[in-house]
């Protein structure tokens, strides 16, 4: 399968981003490339490429009343990456991997059916710091394709889709092209959001994959949270 290794295109990132990508070497099944990600610095260009609005009722939308400029252009650059990549499965026309600079291959891939997103780093994910706290809740994750159901990862800014089930992160997961449809469209009527809080189960249908196929070996970089690493 495809994967798409996200970076800001220097320092620490592109280093970690070349790390992930010697990762994959060891394992079959996987067609990995380095992927330039959006920054605060090139966002305008992107912008104006892809003039999505900003969804009324959501995280980001807090941020602007509260004016964390810094951190909402860093949080709509990430988010545009995945944007992106969505537009390149949607093209392709197969499944792609959507992977963070700082996710490490530990698997092979193996032809797996799911049918929009699919979570290649479900256990993982609950180590990070932001999402310590819920790891005891989400410890029992059943082996091979199941419907997530992550604990305490619940969508609270828009009542209208109010308790759907988020993703834990974004550092390493799977579309289709029926998947890649789906947020498209998302993004394009509904606004843009962060990453992980736009893809959720009010939109698309998210799956795990245990044994997890990516793991985190690097200190998380945050570039999410608007640090400079240039």
């Amino acid at each position: 399968m495809k994967a798409f290794i996200i970076h800001t295109g220097s320092g620490p990132s592109l280093e970690y981003a070349h790390r992930s990508l010697e990762s994959f070497s060891e394992f079959k099944g996987w067609d990995a490339e380095l992927f330039q990600g959006v920054t605060p610095e090139t966002l305008p260009e992107f912008e104006e490429r892809y003039p999505l609005e900003m969804k009324p009722d959501s995280r980001v939308a807090d941020w602007l009343e509260q004016e964390q400029h810094d951190l909402l252009a860093a949080k709509k650059s990430c988010s545009m990456n995945h944007y992106r990549l969505f537009k390149i499965c949607e093209e392709f026309g197969e499944p792609i991997a959507v992977i963070e600079h700082d996710s490490m291959c530990i698997g092979d891939w193996k032809d797996e059916e799911w049918q929009d997103i699919l979570v290649l780093n479900a256990s993982s994910a609950f180590d990070q710091t932001t999402l310590r706290r819920l790891r005891n809740r989400n410890l029992r994750i059943k082996p091979g394709i199941n419907k997530a159901h992550f604990r305490g990862l619940y969508y609270r800014h828009d009542a209208e889709i109010y308790g759907a089930v988020m993703m834990p992160g974004t550092a390493a997961y799977a579309v289709t092209p029926q998947g890649a449809e789906k947020m498209i469209q998302v993004y394009e009527e509904k606004g843009w959001e962060q990453s992980d809080y736009i893809i959720n189960s009010a939109h698309v249908d998210i799956e795990t994959l245990m044994p997890e196929l990516f793991t985190f070996i690097t200190p998380n970089l945050k570039t999410s949270h608007g640090m400079n690493l240039c």
